[in-house]
């Protein structure tokens, strides 16, 4: 059922996932966003050896911005931005292969556009980053991505807490207050940045 470039495929993932667990748990976010350079390198070799191409390059555009943004000046920031979205679109363009690789497309778009526009609002990155997961989580199962799937869902179930817990959610109310709190921010949003 399984062949061996499907096994290293996840095994690959696996690294790449372990190097983004790591990632999550620094407090620095220069530092976050560096170690994940590593991390989503190893996720497009992931995404290659399963035939996506579309995936392998939207993570290699992430490798380039991320890289930008952490070792130019801030005056670059924008420019290391632009480059990443017209690189994903425009090579996503051409890869385009199946219906689902929108998903990738989307996330990687609403990934650019928060950082562009939040990152120094964490209330609103926190937000962008589990829609952006929600995308990239589709298409994981789509592709048969275990590791895609998991990391997307330790994301999604990480920035959700910390919202909670920073944002001192009271959820005892209703069930349904946790999507008003979800989809509202905060007043008084906090300066600490967190790499999605």
């Amino acid at each position: 059922m399984f062949d061996n470039m499907f096994i290293g495929a996840q095994v690959v993932g696996l690294c790449g996932l372990c190097i983004n667990v790591f990632a999550w748990q620094l407090k620095n976010p220069r530092h976050m966003i560096i170690t994940h350079i590593p991390g989503r390198s190893l996720m497009a070799i992931q995404y290659l050896m399963l035939g996506a191409p579309l995936a392998a390059i939207i993570d290699t555009c992430a490798v380039l911005r991320d890289s930008g943004i952490s070792f130019l000046k801030e005056k670059y920031t924008l420019y290391m931005i632009a480059f990443s979205v017209c690189c994903s679109w425009g090579m996503g363009l051409y890869f385009f292969q199946h219906w689902y690789d929108v998903l990738i497309l989307i996330c990687g778009t609403i990934v650019n556009l928060s950082l562009l526009l939040y990152r120094n609002n964490r209330p609103a990155y926190a937000r962008a980053g589990i829609l952006s997961n929600c995308f990239l989580l589709a298409y994981g199962v789509m592709i048969y991505s275990y590791m895609g799937v998991i990391s997307a869902s330790l994301i999604i179930t990480s920035s959700i807490l910390g919202m909670r817990r920073h944002e001192n959610w009271d959820l005892k109310r209703s069930p349904m207050s946790f999507f008003k709190l979800l989809f509202t921010l905060p007043s008084s949003p906090s300066k600490e940045v967190a790499h999605v």
